[in-house]
């Protein structure tokens, strides 16, 4: 009977911590999915929400080129209401449509309305007639804009982009197209912050690679993974339009190896996103786990009541903060860290969650400084410089706006490089960036246009005397890397009143007042006067 009851209590024992080791280790198993996952899927949105801001930076830059000189005299000469262009007029604007924008441009054309090319920087393809291309018929139908990748070589090389020409009435007389490199939204996806055995790529409704990113094997085609997975249905429902949701998981098999991933479409170029996983490298750690568990039952069995409540109380704890702590990260809480103590499995899963909650910090950080900054400038852009009008504007008496355009840049960069006009803009901030703090916040608009914020200054003609300090130090710039550099710069200053004037409004004006300043010649300033708003209308 003593035996047996001696048996009974070790079964006990055994039975339920066994019972416990195999619910931790279900656990474990989960919480290391979940977080690869989720770690996935944030990779998918930051992709999602980039690519879609490259859209939006396309469509305002391209539309902005629907306002070049010469176009609305084009296309009337295109229906016969005007004179022709002559020669250079045509060239000049030929050229002007291969002015680089956020993608690097390889040509561009005006349709008008009725389809007919009537000006490339391809000459051969004038006279086309596109009134049957898809292009045509969207923007014609009212869409706001065109974009389709361009296939060769089963690989996405080209975008074509097009939108748009209207008259002032609302018209669609024409149309704009530019066909685009896709370096910029290449360079991106490859310098995602991905682990070694991740993937990341875009696919069309067709199938077809937009683009796809491998550390391990970059000649991965998609014709790889069909193999009546989820992937495989996934782009089946894609193409035919019954997608049930607009992100998710997915699961294939390529070569015989599992991936696990997350997916993301992305409507306004009409991909999919998709980040994905060995499923071996997620279940490491599982593996890993499977091992302590086994070692723990023998120790059990062993040790029986003494160290069976002993080990279940060293496991859960660890377990319960690591649950916690990744519970508060994918509430979205990034600055919730792990600890563990020892070097354990469980000390390295702490780290491997602590270190992805640091990789998804500097991301945000990262996303959240460059939508402010430009990129080649450092100086605050034009949202930044919005956020700091509409936070200061009017909160001192003594306020004032400059507009800054640089003079001879457009033949600067025509005849010396782009690389050299990045140089001067780069020089100008440099310039901008010296003016004394807390009073003068510079910006920089776009091209070579800068937006100067003065505020709160006691001594009188203040932002006169900032504009000479400019011009005098910008006169200073004539050599770049020992190229001799020919330019100039024009400052239209408008000052702020009593009046609720709005923030765009007052910008026009600093506009006006610096075109005007551009008939006085280079290196000159103007004020503007309200006299000057009744003259332009």
């Amino acid at each position: 009977m003593k035996r047996k009851i001696w048996f009974a209590f070790i079964a006990m024992a055994i039975m339920p911590t066994l019972l416990i080791s195999y619910v931790m280790l279900q656990y474990v198993q989960t919480a290391i999915i979940d977080s690869r996952l989720e770690s996935l899927c944030r990779t998918v949105r930051m992709m999602e929400y980039r690519i879609t801001d490259y859209y939006d930076a396309l469509h305002s830059e391209i539309e902005k080129k629907t306002n070049l000189e010469f176009v609305s005299r084009l296309l009337d000469e295109s229906s016969g209401e005007a004179e022709t262009l002559d020669l250079q007029e045509r060239t000049q604007l030929r050229l002007r449509l291969l002015d680089d924008i956020s993608f690097p441009v390889i040509s561009g054309a005006i349709l008008d309305a009725k389809g007919t090319v009537v000006i490339s920087s391809v000459p051969s393809e004038e006279g086309l007639a596109l009134n049957k291309t898809q292009l045509y018929k969207d923007i014609i139908s009212g869409k706001e804009a065109y974009l389709n990748i361009v296939t060769i070589n089963e690989t996405s090389d080209t975008l074509d982009f097009a939108v748009p020409i209207k008259a002032e009435d609302g018209e669609t007389v024409g149309i704009l197209k530019q066909t685009l490199k896709m370096d910029p939204l290449k360079n991106y996806l490859s310098n995602l912050d991905m682990e070694a055995n991740d993937y990341s790529f875009l696919i069309r409704k067709n199938g077809m690679l937009v683009f796809q990113y491998s550390k391990v094997n970059a000649g991965m085609l998609y014709q790889d993974y069909r193999n009546k997975n989820t992937l495989d249905l996934l782009i089946q429902d894609f193409r035919s339009g019954q997608l049930k949701s607009d992100r998710g998981d997915v699961s294939f098999e390529k070569e015989g190896e599992q991936y696990i991933g997350s997916y993301k479409t992305v409507d306004k170029i009409n991909c999919i996103a998709v980040a994905s996983v060995k499923r071996d490298t997620v279940y490491n750690d599982i593996n890993t786990s499977k091992e302590i568990m086994f070692a723990i039952g023998l120790v059990v069995v062993i040790l029986a009541i003494s160290g069976g409540y002993y080990t279940s109380i060293v496991l859960t704890r660890p377990l319960k903060q690591i649950s916690n702590s990744t519970k508060k990260m994918t509430d979205g809480d990034l600055t919730v860290r792990c600890f563990c103590r020892g070097s354990g499995e469980f000390h390295e899963l702490c780290f491997n969650i602590n270190s992805l909650a640091d990789n998804l910090q500097k991301s945000e950080r990262e996303l959240r400084l460059s939508s402010r900054i430009d990129s080649l400038t450092h100086l605050p852009n034009r949202s930044a410089i919005y956020e700091v009008l509409d936070t200061l504007l009017y909160k001192n008496p003594n306020q004032a706006l400059l507009m800054l355009d640089l003079d001879g840049f457009t033949d600067l960069n025509d005849n010396l490089g782009y690389d050299i006009g990045e140089r001067v803009l780069m020089e100008v901030a440099d310039v901008l960036r010296a003016l004394p703090q807390h009073i003068c916040y510079p910006s920089r608009l776009g091209g070579d246009e800068f937006l100067i914020f003065i505020t709160n200054w006691t001594s009188p003609k203040y932002p006169e005397r900032i504009a000479e300090r400019i011009i005098k130090e910008i006169e200073g710039i004539r050599f770049i890397d020992e190229i001799h550099v020919d330019i100039g710069i024009s400052i239209g200053i408008e000052y702020t009143n009593v009046e609720k004037i709005d923030k765009k409004k007052l910008i026009k004006h600093s506009s006006l007042a610096m075109q005007r300043s551009k008939t006085l010649g280079r290196n000159s300033y103007f004020i503007y006067y309200p006299y000057m708003q009744r003259e332009m209308q």
